[in-house]
């Protein structure tokens, strides 16, 4: 898998959903899933759907919830999730290492915000 697998998009835009004055902005710099790879994104938010319907790790469902209470929508709330796995495995993919779930779950407890 090359180093381009991973496409991340930077919007300085609002989160689809909201208005002017709604409650949440994605925030300028924080890595999203990018509309051009549309094969890439489908397969992460299947694989965010499969941990949700498994609940392994317990932590996606948990997160899923807390985003939504915070004002996103369910939909992007699987996206900033699937975001969270883009940088988890855009490091296994550049340090030739092992996926680690502690650091993914970390990553998840971090939403919205991501490094």
């Amino acid at each position: 898998m090359g180093k381009n697998a991973w496409s991340f998009s930077f919007p300085s835009r609002q989160a689809p959903g909201f208005g002017s004055s709604g409650p949440r902005r994605y925030q300028k710099g924080i890595p999203a899933m990018s509309d051009k790879k549309p094969r890439v994104n489908k397969l992460i938010l299947d694989v965010v759907e499969k941990q949700l319907e498994s609940c392994r790790p317990v932590q996606t469902k948990e997160t899923l919830d807390r985003l939504v209470a915070q004002g996103f929508s369910e939909e992007d709330a699987k996206h900033l999730i699937g975001s969270a796995m883009v940088v988890e495995m855009r490091s296994v993919v550049s340090e030739g290492r092992t996926f680690q779930e502690e650091r993914y779950v970390s990553l998840l407890q971090d939403l919205p915000r991501l490094p």
